[in-house]
């Protein structure tokens, strides 16, 4: 149920197969473990801290992604969620074992499995769209 396509890959001269294997990886993230919303949320966030745009369908979200620290709707999870991912993003060298036993205590080990890969690959997917696009290589 991802909003975007990751052809725009394609048609920066990835591989088939590397492309195929990237669209597969990013379309289970939405597999149900992990809450959609969070996902988009998450998502948006790790556009805005490596300088990319939101991606469509999230807009509607963006403020609430750069503003998470103040909003008030946002329960516990959400903002234990949201800390660690502005950790992995910002530096993941900088997240302590609390940070980590905070997340273990609003998720279980499949979904923080689930939500660290989906970082990881949001980031990267950002990263190189501002590289390739942004840039116009």
């Amino acid at each position: 149920m991802p909003a975007v396509t990751l052809d725009w890959l394609a048609d920066a001269g990835l591989t088939p197969p590397i492309h195929a294997r990237l669209v597969e990886l990013e379309a289970g993230l939405w597999d149900g473990s992990v809450d959609a919303d969070l996902l988009r949320l998450v998502r948006a966030r790790t556009a805005q801290l490596v300088g990319d745009e939101v991606a469509p369908g999230d807009e509607a979200i963006a403020e609430t992604a750069r503003s998470w620290t103040s909003a008030p709707e946002l329960d516990d999870r959400t903002r234990v969620v949201m800390r660690w991912s502005e950790q992995f993003v910002i530096d993941p060298s900088g997240i302590t074992d609390e940070d980590a036993a905070a997340l273990r205590g609003v998720l279980d080990p499949r979904q923080c499995g689930t939500f660290t890969t989906a970082i990881a690959v949001f980031e990267a997917l950002a990263r190189t769209r501002v590289a390739l696009i942004s840039q116009e290589v």
